[in-house]
């Protein structure tokens, strides 16, 4: 049998795909599901979907692999599933960068990393045989078993939490919030690949799990880190977290101020706006729209920027990612307006070990 070897950024989709976090897909896309998806955001059947999902493979591998097959899937040297190909192809990324990232810049790194996949792409259902543990430190849960906790709490509306970060007060300020609306909350942090520079998956473990324990009412939270891979396509991609956080069992996901954004390829609200170009019965989920949320150094407390229009930059506690992670990496503390000094301790821990 042919086999074809999967990177971990694969990996990460082969195992999302099997356990339904991407319905209504089961499998990696062929080139006309794929061009559908890009140019009018649904499947050649009709059900809504955002985002490209793919299979690039070598031209070695592409002479090796053959129509009508199954096909091995191999990760990390183990076998891990089967793919049964339907269709073999090769398309003009560079055409369709500008659809899905809304730019053809390299400086992207959506695009960069979409225009160094390999030359073809592999189309078909897929199955999985094996989970690989990638990191047994961090457990994750599978959206038939998110759905199962909500069950059992009885909780009959949840609002999802995306983040690629470390928790500070102003996700402490939009959890709060947002469980005076719903029964529960689910915090969804992403581990999986990510551009150089952003967190690593256990500080955003290390922080979240000590932050759910000590500061929040955990009786009404769900964490569940997922290794999903980031494509920083901002307003698709909201949309694409929006249908996932809905696979796992959410009524409602809250989108922030330049959602899925990376630098300045995106307006501010652009990933919220797109939401009213859309159906509601495309996604059947409901969204809380949130602005910039920052420690006001005025009111001493945190608030949206929407809500307090007399305010300047100045008047907001803001930090950088970049700056953070520099910060607890020396061993600095972090202003109390912008984390909580026990939060910011057990993550300082954590960056003076690395």
């Amino acid at each position: 049998m042919s086999s074809i070897n999967l990177n971990y950024y694969q990996y990460n989709e082969l195992v999302k795909i099997c356990w339904k976090a991407f319905n209504p897909i089961d499998a990696f896309m062929s080139c006309e599901d794929l061009v559908s998806v890009i140019d009018h955001f649904h499947l050649r059947n009709g059900s809504f979907f955002p985002l490209p999902i793919f299979l690039d493979i070598d031209n070695e591998t592409k002479n090796r692999v053959k129509k009508h097959t199954t096909v091995s899937l191999i990760f990390d040297n183990k076998k891990v599933g089967n793919i049964v190909v339907n269709d073999i192809y090769r398309i003009k990324k560079k055409s369709f960068c500008k659809k899905i990232f809304g730019t053809n810049s390299t400086t992207h790194p959506g695009v960069k990393f979409f225009l160094n996949t390999k030359e073809w792409f592999v189309g078909g259902k897929v199955s999985l045989i094996k989970s690989s543990c990638l990191d047994e430190e961090i457990t994750e849960l599978k959206p038939s078993e998110t759905k199962k906790i909500f069950k059992k709490k009885k909780w009959k509306t949840v609002v999802g939490f995306q983040t690629r970060n470390i928790p500070h007060k102003a996700h402490e300020y939009l959890h709060r919030v947002a469980l005076e609306f719903v029964d529960g909350l689910y915090i969804n942090p992403f581990i999986g690949w990510k551009k150089k520079g952003d967190y690593t998956p256990k500080a955003i473990s290390t922080g979240y799990e000590y932050y759910v324990k000590n500061f929040i009412n955990s009786d009404r939270v769900c964490l569940n880190l997922s290794r999903m891979n980031m494509r920083y396509a901002g307003p698709r991609e909201s949309l694409f977290h929006a249908l996932i956080r809905r696979n796992y069992g959410c009524t409602h996901f809250i989108i922030g101020r330049d959602h899925a954004g990376v630098g300045d390829f995106y307006g501010a609200f652009d990933a919220q706006d797109i939401f009213d170009s859309i159906p509601e019965d495309a996604l059947i989920i409901k969204i809380f729209k949130a602005d910039h949320t920052a420690y006001s150094k005025k009111l001493n407390k945190v608030v949206m920027m929407r809500d307090v229009d007399d305010h300047s930059k100045e008047d907001f506690v803001i930090l950088s990612g970049t700056k953070v992670r520099e910060m607890l990496s020396k061993g600095e503390s972090l202003p109390k307006e912008f984390a909580r000094p026990e939060v910011a301790e057990v993550l300082m821990n954590h960056y003076m070990k690395e």
